[in-house]
């Protein structure tokens, strides 16, 4: 397969997977606590804080891609198992083991929280077409995909207690890169 075909099937199945995962979890998923919107309200959007919610599990899902996407992950060593917190679009989910970590799990939280407010600039499609462009132009690498990179970022300066506007971080970080952003307002 070329690297067209690559992406495409992966931003295919990727996004089919997404949107499954969060029509399952939402539905028992929780507010964020008004605790943690308290920690995290200088930071993030309001509309970010009262419509993402949080659902606690055992474990992260094992992704249900086709036998071609599994194929395709596992020669090039990428893998789900190691993720330590997911978002889903407006959803998050996360292992109970991160939840009873404290300062940990609001640290957790901000870098899932950058996520979802880069799903709601860019809108679902264009998150997972750049997400998974990220994953490919970056060797599988998890750790150097742009998305990642970004959060990774944004989360340092948070724990560095630096106090900063994820949305406008973000819709920085995509003009300096020349990226359309479909959604820049917060309503």
């Amino acid at each position: 397969m070329d690297y067209e075909e690559i992406t495409e099937l992966l931003r295919k199945d990727i996004k089919k997977w997404v949107l499954e995962e969060q029509k399952i979890h939402e539905v028992d998923a929780v507010p964020i606590s008004a605790q943690d919107k308290l920690l995290l309200n200088s930071y993030f959007e309001p509309s970010i804080l009262n419509s993402v919610k949080i659902k606690i599990v055992s474990s992260i899902p094992a992704p249900d891609f086709s036998p071609k996407t599994k194929k395709i992950l596992k020669q090039n060593g990428f893998n789900f198992d190691k993720i330590a917190g997911l978002a889903l679009v407006d959803c998050i989910v996360m292992p109970m083991e991160q939840k009873v970590k404290g300062l940990k799990w609001t640290s957790l939280l901000f870098h899932e929280l950058v996520h979802c407010t880069q799903y709601k600039l860019l809108g679902i499609s264009k998150y997972i077409e750049l997400w998974v462009n990220g994953l490919v132009n970056n060797d599988f690498k998890y750790e150097k995909n742009p998305f990642e990179i970004v959060a990774s970022n944004l989360h340092r300066r948070f724990e560095e207690g630096k106090k900063f506007s994820v949305s406008e971080a973000i819709i920085n970080e995509a003009q300096y890169h020349n990226i359309k952003l479909p959604y820049q307002t917060f309503s």
